[in-house]
């Protein structure tokens, strides 16, 4: 029997130095139920053990707690030698709070990605592995959420195992979501219910034979996903059981602070192998690389960001910069991984785009981001390069097979928004975003007004630095404001026609910037009008601009914190009402 009270909590891998090992180990026959109970103590520091049969486990990370057997989000309990084939399993659990899942899956192989082809426990019904077939290993998971074990009942078999006999690999990639987590049939937004209907269904199809990786941007860009920072991806991706995310340039939106928090909700390690902080090392939260196991396969990932610096508000970016000498870096961690760690197979996860192999390369394939384009090529060195479109509008995906005892490439292809937009909603995901949608729907779903006409992201600029100008200069900051200034990036999505809610203008306009007030010479606002989007009605022939005099203009912080500004723009103070309210301001005068 397995006895202890015991808290596991965080995703803690177990050791799967010789966990592929192909040894058939098996003991007398166990009962055809056998029942796993938690009536003895087990030590705090316990991460594996042995029952009264000879059972092995692995367990997470755990605390003792009165008796009482608890998994915590990314907890998990499973066995890691086999001694009896499994057909079923069923847990009698208690879930605490309101909101999480219970996952199970069962393996020919022993298990170290635990929501990889899982599928969700409910109460303490008898759920049967698919297929009928048996399997060697099991395991339970809290991919969210926390909840009290009260029993587990393995359902045995005496029939043999079939072993595998398809070894390829599928690897499916996506980058750029920006939080889309609402579909729009009008629109390539597919929103993590159709996503997960899709990814989630190939896995449950092939658990040993499919993964599935994220090349950053992931959180910043919708208001649900800017209410919460970022937490409804992080539990989405939970959920859909991604190995990896390499952080992106829009990671740092909300401070690396952020990033370091969201780092302790995700149950799969954020990477970035060239960040930096201001003593020249990698952050905690920013892992070189991670491995993980289909079938028999060990795969790495190494992850980086491109130079993207300059893609980040300074006060945003703090004092972490990007090594320029990441190809370096990420060619020795390629082969560390091969050589050192023994991967079958090496892959990069970069948030940048036309990355280049080198002769001789460690890696085999090349997962990028940021440029959102959609593409599919293969380089002088024969190393397959995968993009995506953004907004979660199609997956890239990796084919490798086995040849003469390794994986090898075969193809790449895109999965289009079309494909995925056709699947059916994944029932733990439409848990996911209808517990954060309870939250914020309310100010999501606010009708500020109607319009007959679309607005482009062209539109929605020059509206929101022209409603910022007026908003200032109405106020007792400036009677006298010469203009407003915005970059032209500023507005990310375009708002359809009908009636406009405060989620689409949260999502047009998703930065939190600050609006600073500056002084500025008019010679040095003259160019300043050449290069930013502007609204300046008493100059609109920059003619009649003295040089020589001094100005006040309003820009946003993203534009006054660059150093091509430093000794131009003045800053006076600034205030933190963000311009997507001001834009929203103005819609309800409409109303």
């Amino acid at each position: 029997m397995l006895v202890g009270s015991m808290i596991l909590s965080g995703c803690v891998s177990p050791s799967t130095s010789s966990a592929q090992s192909s040894e058939e180990v098996f003991s007398s026959s166990l009962p055809s139920e056998y029942t796993i109970s938690p009536t003895e103590t087990i030590k705090a520091d316990t991460t594996s053990f042995s029952d009264s049969n000879g059972m092995e486990y692995s367990l997470g990370t755990h605390l003792v707690d009165d008796g009482i057997f608890t998994l915590e989000q990314g907890g998990y309990l499973t066995n890691t030698v086999a001694y009896q084939e499994f057909t079923g399993i069923k847990v009698d659990y208690l879930k605490i709070g309101e909101f999480g899942y219970l996952t199970t899956k069962a393996s020919y192989y022993p298990i170290s990605s635990f929501e990889n082809g899982a599928y969700e426990l409910t109460g303490d019904t008898k759920f049967t592995f698919p297929n009928n077939e048996s399997k060697r290993y099991f395991s339970i998971y809290a991919p969210i959420g926390t909840f009290q074990i009260n029993s587990i009942t393995l359902y045995t078999a005496s029939n043999e195992v079939v072993v595998p006999t398809d070894n390829s690999l599928d690897i499916y990639t996506i980058n750029d979501t920006h939080g889309a987590d609402e579909y729009e049939a009008s629109s390539y937004h597919n929103g993590i219910e159709k996503l997960s209907g899709y990814i989630m269904g190939k896995q449950k199809e092939a658990p040993d034979n499919v993964a599935v990786l994220s090349s950053g941007d992931m959180w910043q860009g919708s208001a649900d996903s800017n209410m919460t920072h970022g937490q409804i991806m992080i539990d989405w991706m939970n959920v859909v059981g991604f190995e990896s995310m390499a952080i992106g340039n829009h990671e740092f939106d909300w401070t690396a602070d952020v990033i370091a928090e969201n780092s302790g909700y995700a149950n799969y390690p954020f990477l970035g192998i060239n960040i930096l902080d201001s003593n020249g090392n990698r952050p905690s939260w920013a892992k070189a690389s991670t491995t993980f196991y289909r079938g028999k396969w060990k795969i790495g990932v190494v992850g980086a960001i491109g130079m993207l610096a300059n893609s980040i508000a300074v006060s945003s970016l703090g004092d972490y910069s990007f090594s320029s000498n990441y190809p370096a870096l990420i060619e020795a961690e390629a082969k560390r991984l091969k050589s050192t760690e023994g991967c079958d197979l090496v892959v990069l996860s970069i948030h940048n785009g036309g990355y280049t192999t080198t002769s001789g390369t460690a890696l085999d394939a090349v997962l990028e981001g940021h440029t959102h384009k959609s593409y599919q090529e293969i380089d002088s060195n024969g190393i397959p390069h995968v993009q995506t479109y953004a907004n979660g509008s199609d997956f890239g995906k990796l084919h490798f097979v086995e040849k003469n005892g390794k994986l090898v490439y075969s193809s790449v292809e895109d999965v289009p928004f079309k494909t995925i937009s056709a699947s059916e909603d994944e029932p733990m995901t439409s848990g996911v975003y209808g517990f954060y949608s309870g939250q914020i729907d309310t100010i999501k779903n606010e009708v500020l007004c109607h319009s007959d006409n679309e607005l482009n992201t062209e539109a929605i600029q020059n509206l929101a630095v022209q409603t910022m100008y007026e908003h200032y200069r109405n106020s007792s900051w400036s009677s006298v404001l010469a203009g407003a200034f915005i970059n032209s990036g500023a507005a990310r999505q375009k708002i359809p026609a009908g009636d406009i809610t405060y989620g689409q203008v949260y999502a047009a306009l998703p930065f939190d910037n600050d609006n600073v007030l500056c002084t500025i010479d008019g010679a040095s606002l003259k160019n300043l009008m050449k290069s930013l989007v502007y609204y300046a009605p008493d100059y609109t022939d920059s003619n009649s601009i003295d040089s020589s005099k001094t100005y006040y203009v309003m820009v946003i912080s993203y534009v006054s914190e660059k150093s091509q500004y430093d000794g131009i723009l003045n800053e006076v103070k600034r205030d933190n009402y963000r311009i997507r309210d001001i834009v929203a301001d103005y819609f309800r005068t409409l109303k």
